[in-house]
């Protein structure tokens, strides 16, 4: 999904012609806007896009409207519903989705949004107005889970960003790696070997309840949540001896292979924003990035040359892919947008670079 040139935020990146709009005057407790939004009709609103009414989660006929110049100095309109939705519940066909704490449209500060792709391909971006009591994100970048040898063998820790509270979650006589955190920061999935071979597992954030979700007799390693938490993406060499990508429901159920080929696929990462899946994958001579739908459909090449791309990494806004590339002779940070195009070095030394990820702002890696 990438945003075109001109934006219409609706909470969001659009694109669309800017129409004038009549504020209203507001009527009533309910009735508000944020400091700079205009209250506007839906009406008003669908001259602009007419999807943009979608977003009216309260169904009171009434949005709140603000023009702004983006960071690029691009011009763009900034719409969110004017009150609450009634306990953070996403409108028709929006997922809810984390967002970067306080950053717009997370207008509660709760770190989470509603997103849907509309019927033109824009994104839609609005707060899911949930009180932040119930299902919310710590804080930004409070914890960090990561994986140490330091007692004898690789096990999954966790502490806070700066470098305090280290506490060991996983205790066995195995390997515990990879650990993925959950969208709404409740549970962690990593990979160990403590039942003989590689299964995807998952825990509580605290280090209990943990559950073996692949239960296979090959390796499954490398999760990746959904941006809902409801599915985990994974590879698995379990049905032809080479890796394939696979997805499960959060609970282990509805396991499905979702790349099908002689030929290695690897590294799936989740879109934060919508229902693509970034890998690597060697099908074409040599490892590059690929994307697909989550139903392994609509399977994409994104990047082309003679050396190695790999190591996929969605930003927080799902408009861009960071990764790896030996393309200048040595392995260096990449980034390019969500479709392959403009692909621009970032790291430019005689070292090694690689495994990006990024950061809890859109535009930090």
């Amino acid at each position: 999904m990438v945003p075109k040139t001109t934006s219409i935020i609706v909470a969001t990146f659009l694109v669309g012609s800017i129409a004038s709009m009549t504020p209203l005057i507001q009527t009533s407790a309910e009735s508000y806007c944020l400091v700079g939004f205009n209250l506007v009709t839906n009406a008003e609103a669908a001259t602009v896009d007419p999807e943009v009414p979608e977003i009216d989660a309260n169904g009171d006929g009434l949005l709140c409207r603000t023009d702004i110049i983006s960071a690029q100095g691009t011009p763009q309109i900034l719409f969110t519903d004017n009150a609450a939705s009634g306990g953070g519940a996403c409108p028709d066909h929006f997922m809810r989705t984390p967002w970067p704490l306080g950053i717009d449209p997370d207008r509660n500060g709760n770190g989470f949004v509603c997103i849907k792709v509309v019927s033109s391909g824009k994104v839609v971006i609005i707060d899911d107005n949930k009180p932040c009591n119930v299902q919310c994100l710590p804080s930004p970048g409070t914890k960090i889970a990561f994986e140490s040898s330091r007692d004898g063998q690789f096990e999954i820790y966790k502490m806070n960003s700066d470098g305090g509270g280290q506490t060991r979650l996983t205790t066995n006589a195995a390997s515990d790696t990879e650990a993925d955190w959950s969208p709404d920061g409740t549970k962690i999935a990593f990979t160990s070997l403590r039942d003989g071979n590689e299964e995807i597992y998952v825990m509580n954030s605290d280090g209990s309840g943990q559950t073996n979700l692949s239960n296979n007799a090959a390796s499954d390693i490398l999760p990746s949540w959904s941006p809902d938490g409801t599915k985990i993406a994974f590879q698995s060499n379990r049905d032809s001896g080479n890796f394939q990508i696979y997805v499960m429901n959060s609970n282990g159920g509805g396991q499905t292979r979702l790349t099908n080929n002689a030929a290695t696929d690897v590294e799936p990462d989740w879109s934060p924003v919508d229902t693509k899946i970034a890998f690597t994958s060697n099908r074409d001579g040599q490892y590059e990035i690929y994307k697909m739908n989550s139903d392994g459909g609509g399977q994409t090449r994104l990047t082309t040359n003679a050396a190695f791309d790999f190591a996929p990494s969605w930003s927080p806004d799902g408009t861009k892919i960071a990764f790896s590339s030996q393309r200048d002779g040595n392995d260096e940070i990449y980034v390019m947008n969500s479709d392959g195009k403009r692909q621009t070095r970032l790291t430019n030394d005689v070292a090694s670079d690689d495994e990006p990820s990024w950061g809890t702002e859109p535009n930090s890696l």
